[in-house]
């Protein structure tokens, strides 16, 4: 297999990751990945702002805004205007949003044994044993364990 071919087999497999990481953030909480990326970050770094936030998402702070008011909408998040001033607004996971956060960690536990078996369904070259640890250890950054 040649570089190119490589290359283009690995686009596709994450492109079939995507796929099955979608299909699993929406089965069990109705989210969207941008939305589950956002609430999980919110989490991370409690006390965020909406300017935090579309940073560290690379986004405006329109679609920022956007998904801050879907979860707060959902009550998965609360925003609290500071004292200080009113244009700056902080983000906060609220017990309806950690249970989700749970149910997500949840599914990637379970189900994280599909996830080669997924892949491989979508990729006609074989992953060789050397690719397929480095797309391990690629996952393992995310948290998602093969």
């Amino acid at each position: 297999m040649d570089n190119f071919e490589f290359v283009y087999e690995l686009n596709r497999a994450v492109n079939a990751l995507n796929s099955y990481v979608d299909a699993c953030i929406a089965s069990k909480s109705g989210l969207t990945r941008a939305q589950c990326v956002a609430l999980m970050l919110i989490e991370r770094f409690p006390d965020i702002t909406k300017s935090e936030l579309a940073r560290k998402l690379n986004c405006s702070h329109v679609a920022a805004g956007r998904l801050v008011a879907i979860l707060v909408g959902k009550n998965y998040i609360s925003d609290t205007p500071s004292e200080r001033n009113q244009h700056i607004v902080y983000l906060h996971v609220t017990h309806a949003g950690k249970d989700i956060i749970e149910r997500i960690k949840e599914v990637f536990g379970q189900q994280s044994a599909d996830l080669f078996a997924h892949v491989e369904t979508k990729v006609n070259v074989p992953i060789l044993s050397e690719q397929l640890g480095l797309f391990t250890d690629i996952l393992s950054l995310y948290k998602i364990r093969a």
